[in-house]
C-alpha cells in the first residue's frame, strides 16, 4: 500500500511537473503579439483600400495584396530580450522594459480593442500599409514606433519593412524629428548623432537633400574609404521608390489582442 501511495504521489507530482512545464513552454513561444481585426473590421479594411484610386497603380507596380490584416505590438521569434530590446531601441530601453511589456501583453490577452485609419501608404513595387491610431492603452503595448498594417507586398519583400516605410514618410513630413529612426531602419542608426549634427550645420532639412548630397555626409561622418563608399550607397539608393500617400475617410475597426505562438510537442 506505502508503496502504490508513493506511486501515485510521485505520478502526480510528474504530471503537475510536465503542466507547469508546458504552461512555462507556451509563454516562452509566443512568436508575436498582435491585435488582429474581427472579420467586419478586415472587410471594411480591404473594401475601403480595393476601392481607393491608389489600389490599381500599386497592384500594378508588383504589390500583392494580402487578405487578413493585423497591427503588430511586439515581434519576439527566438530573440532574447535584450536582443528584443537592441532591437527596438525608442520604444524599449532594455530587457527589464521588455519583460515589462512581455507581462502586460500577457494581462491583456484576448482584450477587444479599436483601431483607427485614416490613410494608405505604398511605395512602388514594395510593399502597402496602413498606419494605425491607438488608443494610450494599446499605444503603451506596442514595440513599433509606428503601428500599422501592412496591406501587402512584392514578392521577396517582408512585412517588417512596413516599419521602414513609416519612417521614411514621417521623416519627409518631420525630418529632424524623423531622422534617427529612419537612419536605423536603413541600417545606419549609428551615425545618427554625428549626422543630425552635420545636418543641421549643412542646413539640410529634407530626406532628398541628404540623399542629393550622400557622398559630402558619407565623408563626413565615416572615416573609414571602404564604408564611406556603404553609407553614400545607402543614402542615395534610400529614396529610389517613390512613396504615394493617399488619405481616406476615418475608419474605426475593431480587433483583439492575440498571442501567436509556435506549435510544440510535449515529451
Amino acid at each position: 500500500m506505502a508503496v502504490r501511495a508513493l506511486a501515485a504521489l510521485l505520478g502526480a507530482l510528474l504530471a503537475r511537473e510536465v503542466v507547469q512545464a508546458r504552461s512555462s513552454r507556451e509563454t516562452d513561444s509566443v512568436i508575436y503579439w498582435s491585435i488582429a481585426l474581427d472579420h467586419p473590421s478586415t472587410e471594411l479594411l480591404s473594401s475601403r483600400w480595393r476601392g481607393c484610386s491608389d489600389f490599381v497603380p500599386a497592384e500594378e507596380s508588383g504589390i500583392v495584396m494580402k487578405e487578413q490584416y493585423h497591427v503588430t505590438l511586439l515581434f519576439v521569434g527566438n530573440a532574447s530580450d535584450a536582443e528584443i530590446a537592441r532591437a527596438n531601441p525608442t520604444m524599449l530601453r532594455n530587457a527589464s522594459a521588455v519583460q515589462e511589456l512581455r507581462r502586460r501583453l500577457r494581462r491583456h490577452e484576448g482584450q477587444p480593442v479599436q483601431v483607427e485609419v485614416s490613410d494608405f501608404v505604398w511605395e512602388d513595387g514594395h510593399i502597402a500599409a496602413a498606419p494605425a491610431q491607438l488608443a494610450n492603452t494599446e499605444r503603451g503595448l506596442c514595440a513599433n514606433v509606428h503601428p500599422h498594417m501592412t496591406l501587402g507586398m512584392a514578392p521577396g519583400a517582408m512585412a517588417v519593412e512596413s516599419n521602414g516605410l513609416l519612417a521614411r514618410r514621417f521623416a519627409e513630413h518631420h525630418f529632424h524629428a524623423g531622422l534617427a529612426e529612419w537612419l536605423r531602419q536603413i541600417g545606419l542608426g549609428q551615425y545618427t548623432k554625428i549626422l543630425s549634427l552635420w545636418c543641421r550645420k549643412n542646413q539640410v532639412t529634407t530626406l532628398e537633400e541628404l540623399s542629393g548630397r550622400a557622398a559630402k555626409a558619407a565623408a563626413a561622418i565615416e572615416p573609414d574609404p571602404s564604408r564611406r563608399a556603404e553609407v553614400e550607397k545607402i543614402l542615395r539608393s534610400s529614396l529610389a521608390r517613390r512613396i504615394n500617400e493617399l488619405p481616406t475617410a476615418r475608419l474605426q475597426l475593431q480587433g483583439t489582442i492575440e498571442a501567436h505562438r509556435a506549435a510544440f510537442v510535449v515529451v
